[in-house]
């Protein structure tokens, strides 16, 4: 699979060659306003494929179905469709419309997708999802600001489960899942609860565009080198800001700030254990006051499992290892072990 590929003649993303690689499970990271949300739309929509359009909260859901900021507008304008969303509960269908004599918008067709947040989900079980073969689950990863949602990684595999059922066992396609982000940051419980993470890390790295594991079940695609996000170079906004702050970095650039910061190996017999909270492990140095987070376990300390009520047990016994954290005291194995860490202690 070539990277060239990706991008159609217009420098978007190419969504039938993507989608033509006929691999469930797509992660797509690039700068912001390329294509990424809009292209995914309009291939299902074109291809008559009944969606899931997904976001993590219910702001943000009640935000982009308002007829104002609706996230069908540039496609109705570029594409000539007519597509609003319409409440169902805490969800929205998607559909096309027409203004009725009092110049109010209503249905006017069947619904060609849903709109829900991944928080109305973790409160649903058990409904019909017979007609979805894709959730296109938009800016996955969080922006700085937004605050984690309790057992996100669970609630998302669990909706996912929902919606996909016994598809696989009785000879059907399974559900396929579109993920897009911009390089807000890696602090994904998702794509880390999946192993991405240390696989964008490793790309990164190597300066790798493309990824498929060995079963081809899933494709990662950097865009980082995007025809619009060279054109956007020019624009105003982005020949104003710093180029080296972390705002043109993720518009633009599409670097995740987090694979420039220095992570190493350390010779565990220099350490002794403090605590395991979860997945890490954290040592102290024998000799100097700093400490070391890592994957691997060695010797007898206290153990949290990953639970909600240990975790909390965990961040209240060791406050200390926070602070440590801020006074940048704290050597990571890898960028995948910090996220994991600042998921834990709510950094």
């Amino acid at each position: 699979m070539e990277i060239k590929k990706c991008f159609d003649s217009n420098g978007f993303p190419d969504y039938d060659y993507i989608m033509g690689q006929n691999i469930p499970f797509i992660v797509i990271t690039g700068g912001r306003g390329i294509g990424k949300t809009f292209g995914a739309l309009y291939w299902h929509i074109k291809n008559k494929q009944y969606f899931m359009y997904l976001r993590r909260t219910q702001v943000q859901v009640d935000t982009i179905a308002s007829d104002e900021f609706n996230v069908f507008r540039s496609i109705n304008v570029k594409k000539g469709t007519n597509i609003y969303c319409f409440k169902k509960g805490q969800n929205y269908i998607c559909a096309p419309a027409i203004y009725d004599d009092k110049g109010k918008l209503k249905q006017n067709g069947e619904s060609i997708g849903i709109v829900s947040s991944l928080a109305t989900l973790s409160n649903k079980r058990g409904f019909s999802a017979d007609n979805i073969t894709t959730i296109i689950f938009d800016e996955v990863i969080p922006e700085k600001h937004e605050r984690p949602i309790k057992g996100e990684d669970e609630v998302f595999q669990n909706a996912y489960e929902t919606i996909n059922r016994n598809r696989e066992l009785e000879g059907e396609t399974p559900v396929r899942c579109i993920m897009t982000t911009n390089s807000n940051g890696v602090n994904s419980k998702i794509l880390n609860t999946f192993g991405i993470v240390p696989i964008l890390e490793r790309m990164h790295k190597q300066g790798k565009r493309i990824y498929i594991n060995a079963n081809r079940t899933l494709l990662i695609i950097n865009m980082e080198d995007s025809p619009i996000s060279e054109r956007k170079k020019t624009t105003l906004l982005y020949s104003l800001v710093d180029k080296s702050s972390e705002f043109y970095k993720m518009a633009i650039s599409n670097s995740f700030s987090e694979f420039e910061q220095k992570t190493k190996s350390e010779d565990l017999r220099q350490y002794k254990p403090v605590v395991t909270v979860g997945k890490i492990t954290i040592y102290k140095h024998k000799s100097q006051n700093t400490y070391y987070c890592t994957y691997h376990r060695s010797g007898t300390c206290d153990y949290y499992p990953d639970t909600e009520m240990e975790i909390k047990k965990a961040q209240r016994r060791y406050n200390f290892i926070k602070t440590a954290y801020f006074e940048n005291k704290i050597i990571f194995e890898s960028i995948s072990c910090k996220v994991d860490f600042e998921l834990y202690y709510n950094i």
